[in-house]
């Protein structure tokens, strides 16, 4: 298998192996961030932390905090599928 490269919002770069999840993402990142994390932004999209990570993706990981709270009650509640509407656009 090959890695994928995963750019993080303050310019740094995470390398995985191929076909990793959000999830480890967080556990590379720290043990706390891997508790925490509730969803994955990917180039934009928020992606279940499950989901396969593509190459060269830019990652932003959602925590357990009020807006990401807001952000994930949003997305499994709304059938308008329009997840902007609950998100600051900041985690």
């Amino acid at each position: 298998m090959s890695d994928i490269r995963i750019l993080l919002p303050d310019g740094s770069e995470r390398m995985l192996a191929e076909g990793s999840t959000g999830a480890d993402l967080a556990a590379s990142i720290g043990k706390r961030l891997a508790k925490d994390a509730l969803v994955v932004v990917v180039d934009g999209e928020p992606v279940d932390l499950s989901a396969p990570l593509p190459d060269n993706a830019l990652g932003r990981l959602g925590r357990a905090t009020h807006h990401a709270g807001n952000f994930l009650a949003g997305w499994h509640s709304e059938d308008n599928g329009d997840l902007r509407l609950y998100s600051t656009g900041d985690f």
